[in-house]
């Protein structure tokens, strides 16, 4: 017989929908309103490009990102605190599928880094499989994050971007106020991810890597 409809993604898709609607017609009642008090025509020009290059980019990336959310609830992601003990060979997996340069620690060294009060480790899992961890520190002021994979198995499915929700709430105006990560200036897709989870560049720094020797300063507020 025929599969039924998964409807369960449909109001992330009607909420893009809207969004880029409102963006187009945004974009063509502005310059009306424009002529209508005779500005010049550069003026109304440009307002139309404005309300096309950002509404429509801005849509198309809001719509991947709530894609991705309902994809992650279709799969059941479960995410939870890591447990260095039993987790380390799961994320070790993921580390080398996905790193060019992946770590070289031991599980000695990795159990010592999670047990850094400020440093934490959460997992995705799916029907009890890890499929992506993020590894995250914690400052004065603002989140760190220092580490995210996916299981290539499990990529574009809302993994990554489950974990990164989860860490949205540990945000809050009395103590963390941003999250913060460094993308290398070269690695153009993890820079994506992030601006695509409402990340903002808020410029380059330099960094001992050197493979990558500059990075993109994003942030969450």
């Amino acid at each position: 017989g025929t599969a039924p409809a998964n409807t369960e993604g449909m109001p992330q898709r009607i909420i893009g929908f809207k969004f880029l609607v409102v963006c187009l017609l945004a974009s063509l009642i502005l310059p009306k309103v424009s002529y209508a008090h005779n500005d010049d025509p550069r003026t109304i020009a440009t307002i139309l490009a404005v309300g096309l290059g950002v509404g429509l980019p801005a849509s198309i990336l809001l719509g991947k990102s709530l894609q991705c959310q309902a994809a992650a609830h279709n799969l059941g992601v479960q995410v939870r605190w890591a447990n260095p003990k039993t987790d380390f060979g799961s994320i070790l997996d993921i580390e080398k599928k996905t790193t060019v340069h992946p770590w070289t620690w031991n599980e000695t060294d990795f159990i010592a880094v999670g047990n850094r009060r400020n440093v934490i480790t959460m997992v995705a899992e799916i029907d009890g499989k890890v499929v992506g961890y993020l590894m995250y520190s914690l400052h004065r002021d603002e989140i760190n994050i220092q580490k995210l994979a996916v299981h290539p198995d499990f990529q574009g499915q809302g993994v990554g971007t489950q974990l990164v929700k989860d860490l949205h709430r540990k945000l809050s105006s009395q103590r963390w106020q941003k999250i913060v990560v460094l993308v290398g200036v070269n690695d153009i897709k993890t820079a994506k991810f992030f601006s695509g989870r409402e990340f903002d560049v808020e410029g380059t720094v330099e960094t001992p890597d050197s493979m990558d020797p500059k990075a993109f300063y994003m942030n969450y507020v």
